[in-house]
């Protein structure tokens, strides 16, 4: 029997429990939960998006979140932010207590609205005390991976996820994710290999990114079995894995037959992989017609979704004439960066302010990266790109 792919998976649960949702806590649970996994808002094909906003136009709160999910992940509009906030708060009015941690996301990015973290921080526990998992599911990544400042703690991570599985059941998908991640920092990946398999069973394609690298290779991430590695990569592959087509594109020698490979995996949701092809072009594909224009796209790509490594490659190409940015553009890209929390792009926000630049940030900077920058000022930083050649401009980034 063949296995059905993530994609089917994801958007027949979708279809089948929205209608269900505002009388059906089980479907409801469903429904949200699934809309939790960063990964798998990417695989929602147009007609579950159709379904979804006829919901939404009619007022139902799951499919007002839904939509703002939708928004807020893929940005498949100029103005995708300022839609994901306004459904985000439509479906937190109409009781929706798993929109507040949206809305508090946003408000801690300055997404669709102003920086505010200490609003974050108030959404944060408006949502939880409203009954949102949202909430808790946000708080043990917090707590396994150290984002937003949170001390790492996958001991204390694992307590909580244990305690929700012991509720919800062994087979639940956005928990057993959660383990996979506790167990594999704690114990290493063999003995998180169990969970992985389950949420790739589920449909999860978080759980189909990882479940090739599980069974193929040691817990030192750095031997592995070619042969399983080659059928499970190509396994995962053909379930549509983004982070499969991005490692196989790593396989590759560097050059334009990586950039198809990673352009489906940019696709289906893998930031990362607008930054390799950014890379490819600037290091390796020099004899293609004006690479550092090339580079610069797929970097500004990956900055559409906020990857800070891309955001931190466009301020060192145009700090080395490698690309042309105008100053509004630039000074957005800093502070992006910086609310993302790129050291090197904290620095340069607070010494660009200090300059005269980033007038329009100046709270911002004062409040909540001013105090970190006294100990960041002096770290050095590794250089990306090498220092513009003084020659007859064929390297100018846009001869």
């Amino acid at each position: 029997m063949k296995r059905e792919k993530p994609r089917t998976i994801i958007n027949r649960r979708l279809k089948s429990t929205l209608p269900k949702a505002a009388n059906d806590p089980k479907a409801a649970r469903e429904f949200l939960e699934q809309l939790y996994i960063y990964e798998d808002i990417f695989y929602i094909d147009d007609d579950t998006l159709e379904m979804i906003k006829e919901y939404s136009d009619k007022g139902n709160g799951y499919a007002e979140f839904a939509y703002a999910r939708y928004h807020a992940c893929t940005s498949p509009a100029e103005d995708s932010q300022n839609i994901a906030m306004e459904y985000y708060k439509k479906a937190y009015a109409n009781g929706i207590a798993d929109a507040g941690i949206g809305m508090a996301l946003a408000t801690y990015y300055g997404r669709g609205c102003q920086p505010n973290r200490e609003r974050y921080k108030e959404l944060i526990e408006e949502a939880q005390a409203a009954g949102s998992r949202f909430a808790t599911y946000l708080t043990v990544r917090e707590t396994l991976y150290g984002w937003r400042k949170r001390p790492i703690n996958p001991g204390k991570a694992l307590t909580i996820i244990n305690k929700f599985i012991q509720q919800d059941g062994e087979e639940s998908i956005v928990w057993n994710s959660l383990k996979a991640k506790a167990i594999e920092t704690i114990y290493g990946l063999s003995a998180a290999t169990p969970y992985i398999e389950k949420v790739a069973e589920k449909g999860s394609i978080s759980g189909w990114d990882r479940l090739f690298i599980a069974r193929s290779y040691h817990d030192d991430l750095e031997h592995y079995d070619k042969e399983i590695f080659n059928k499970e990569i190509k396994r995962a592959m053909d379930m549509e894995s983004g982070h499969a087509y991005f490692l196989k594109a790593e396989l590759n020698e560097y050059n334009k037959e990586s950039v198809p490979l990673l352009e489906k995996a940019f696709k289906l949701g893998d930031d990362g992989a607008a930054c390799r092809i950014g890379d490819l072009y600037f290091y390796h594909l020099e004899k293609d017609e004006n690479p550092f224009r090339k580079a610069q796209e797929y970097y500004l790509k990956g900055f559409k979704y906020d990857n800070s490594l891309c955001a931190e490659k466009l301020v060192e190409m145009w700090e080395k004439g490698y690309a042309e940015l105008d100053e509004s553009t630039l000074e957005n890209i800093i502070i992006v960066g910086a609310r993302m929390d790129s050291e090197r792009l904290i620095v340069k926000a607070v010494e660009r302010y200090r300059e005269g630049g980033m007038e329009q940030y100046a709270q911002e900077i004062e409040k909540y990266f001013v105090p970190d920058y006294d100990n960041l000022k002096d770290k050095e930083f590794e250089e990306y790109f090498p220092d513009m050649p003084d020659d007859d401009g064929r390297n100018d980034a846009y001869a």
